[in-house]
């Protein structure tokens, strides 16, 4: 910045400030969520006026106190080494990695371990405290034009301290070493011929849905970058590419050809691969798997799949090396392609071969044995009613915002951006906790309702997903707030390989999955029993499945619903059957493994546990206080806590 800004008069040079700072922090945010007015004498911070008491010409700083002389509300940082409630750290524009703006007021409570009393504090708060922007060092995110600067001091009244903090707000977290192309291994038994690989209707249900992606992590403390280059990245390549001869569609394209009336898959071609990105990260590895950290400190982990408005790829891979703690390796999937049980089934397949390498015991070890060698035979799917072109006119007709007008665009429609101020973590109900979940729903359900529902002799078995997404979901409607006028539209997806006629084997590869739901009012869930009637709830939808054809009403349910007023939605992603923990490449089982997606809208996780048979890990996403409310009910699992 030139100083010469600070010579011209007062009244223009706060003007020009308040600029920059409109300029610095609105560019970055959306919403309008962090900046309300600004004017020639008040800036307005999350809602709170601050006066503009003084610029210094020399030191290019700005004097600004709180107009009420109130303490700001404490929040979270999401940069390395600073306090988690040390000031203000805004984020910025989507970028390469994640760019961070340069303005941070300190909030003055905690802002000095010499402030100890409520004097001394207002008399901070009446002078006011000074930021300044340090403009020299600068760089753009892509897709904006706003210069962002990555250095910020705060200055402190002398009577407390020198500058608080000098903050370095990184704009790679993680560091990309090398984007390659995996392609299969020659030893694939597939002619050269090109082939293609039609979509079913359940692909098709999921054709304009945004990918899904997850991060497994593993812990090896000893892991060097020597070692990391030379046996770790090698072994993971290598087996990567036999992985993708065994996967050979997984390795082509989803396309449209303009004489097709549906996409396809096109694979076994020379320009076959999926994009495998190598990076390293200065992060703290044990904060990211094991901690409550903001969910968007996942993001740089996974990798972006590669869709355009005429070809789409199937998958892409990230691994990135943590020095001397381990690795992650992160997926992101085209959700036209494939489902939960088929990436669980590729990672396995994949873990299996890159372990059989590194153990370097068998005689042949890019073989996979029979119960993880893939099933993509579609021609046994059968669909009568036409389900397929059914769901594609539908996805031909929709229209909403931000929506691609090109009906053959392969582009799925966009998400909301996670809020900065979400929280990520994973609790972990043990299987004895899961049967007192179990016992405390047969108590409730036993001693409630009419005498006729009470005398009748049938044993309702409620199965541990059914009993960890009820309490779940009880847990998460009642941190949020829940109203007992609102209505909950709670959504369950049935795995449909078992349930086809006839049904398709355990190892097929696709999206064969079906989203059901129903509609609980809130005042129900509000009850004492609350989570045992949301656990009968969806145990009769299940019973009901079992009773009749996965298919029957299929055309009633679109993939894509307006949301009705004064209604929740609330679905889970995975299932406790999943078997991620499985997937060992040579150096342990994943210490933790996170469906990252579930920060995009109103979901949760499901997962077996790492640690024992029978046990579940839950994964959320939450506000602070959410989660802390969350914590607090779902913990409590046990029978003489429950009011019954």
């Amino acid at each position: 910045m030139d100083s010469s800004v600070f010579k011209l008069s007062p009244f223009l040079s706060v003007s020009v400030i308040v600029m920059l700072l409109f300029i610095q922090i609105r560019s970055s945010l959306s919403n309008n969520d962090l900046f309300g007015d600004c004017s020639n004498q008040f800036v307005s911070i999350n809602e709170v006026r601050y006066r503009v008491l003084d610029i210094k010409q020399d030191t290019e700083t700005l004097r600004i106190a709180r107009e009420d002389y109130l303490v700001p509300p404490p929040f979270t940082c999401r940069i390395n080494g600073v306090d988690h409630e040390s000031g203000f750290v805004l984020p910025g524009a989507n970028g390469p990695g994640i760019c961070y703006s340069s303005v941070f007021f300190p909030a003055p409570a905690i802002a000095s371990a010499s402030i100890l009393d409520v004097p001394a504090l207002e008399r901070f708060l009446k002078e006011g405290f000074e930021g300044r922007l340090n403009l020299r060092r600068t760089f753009v995110c892509l897709e904006q034009h706003y210069p962002f600067n990555n250095h910020s001091n705060i200055l402190l009244p002398n009577q407390l301290s020198s500058p608080l903090l000098s903050v370095m707000a990184s704009t790679k977290p993680v560091n990309v070493l090398e984007i390659c192309h995996v392609s299969p291994s020659s030893t694939s038994p597939e002619s050269s011929t090109e082939l293609s690989l039609p979509l079913i209707f359940s692909d098709i249900f999921n054709l304009k849905f945004p990918p899904v992606q997850g991060i497994f992590f593993y812990k090896l403390t000893e892991l060097t970058p020597t070692f990391f280059n030379s046996v770790v990245l090698p072994k993971v390549k290598h087996s990567l590419s036999v992985t993708l001869s065994h996967f050979r569609p997984l390795a082509g394209n989803l396309t449209w050809p303009p004489s097709f009336p549906k996409p396809i898959i096109t694979y076994n071609t020379p320009d076959d691969g999926i994009k495998l990105t190598v990076a390293e990260s200065s992060a703290d590895f044990d904060h990211l798997y094991s901690e409550i950290h903001h969910a968007i400190e996942s993001h740089p982990y996974v990798p972006n799949v590669s869709i355009s408005d005429t070809m789409a790829s199937t998958l892409a891979i990230q691994i990135t090396l943590f020095r001397n703690k381990g690795f992650c390796i992160g997926h992101t999937i085209n959700h036209a392609v494939l489902d939960g049980m088929s990436i669980s089934f590729f990672m396995n397949a994949w873990a299996r071969i890159c372990k059989q390498l590194v153990d370097g015991k068998m005689e042949n070890p890019t073989l996979l044995p029979e119960e993880l060698i893939p099933f993509f035979n579609r021609t046994v799917v059968q669909d009568p009613e036409g389900l397929d072109m059914w769901y594609l006119k539908f996805w031909l007709g929709v229209k909403f915002p931000d929506f691609d007008n090109n009906p053959r665009s392969l582009k799925p429609f966009t998400l909301p951006e996670t809020p900065p101020n979400l929280l990520r973590t994973t609790f972990e109900l043990h299987r004895e906790e899961v049967q007192k979940l179990r016992e405390m729903v047969t108590f409730q359900l036993d001693n409630s309702g009419s005498k006729e529902e009470t005398n009748q002799t049938k044993k309702v078995y409620f199965s541990t997903y059914v009993l960890v997404y009820a309490h779940t979901l009880v847990c998460m409607l009642e941190a949020k707030g829940l109203n007992s006028n609102e209505k909950i539209k709670v959504l369950i997806t049935v795995d449909c390989r078992s349930r086809l006629s006839p049904p398709l084997p355990k190892n097929y590869i696709g999206n064969c999955v079906s989203s059901f739901d129903t509609v609980m009012e809130g005042e129900d869930l509000m009850k004492e029993n609350g989570v045992a009637y949301v656990a009968k709830r969806l145990t009769e939808m299940i019973e009901d499945l079992d009773n009749r054809s996965v298919l029957e009403g299929a055309k009633e349910r679109l993939p894509y619903n307006d949301w009705e007023p004064n209604t929740r939605q609330v679905r889970a992603a995975g299932t406790n059957r999943f078997g991620m923990y499985g997937a060992d490449f040579g150096w342990g089982k994943p210490s933790k493994v996170e469906l990252t997606t579930i920060d995009r809208f109103d979901a949760f996780s499901i997962m077996e546990s790492r640690n024992e048979s029978g046990g579940v890990e839950v994964g959320v996403v939450l506000k602070e206080h959410e989660m802390k409310i969350f914590g607090s009910l779902f913990t409590r699992v046990n029978i003489s806590q429950f009011r019954c």
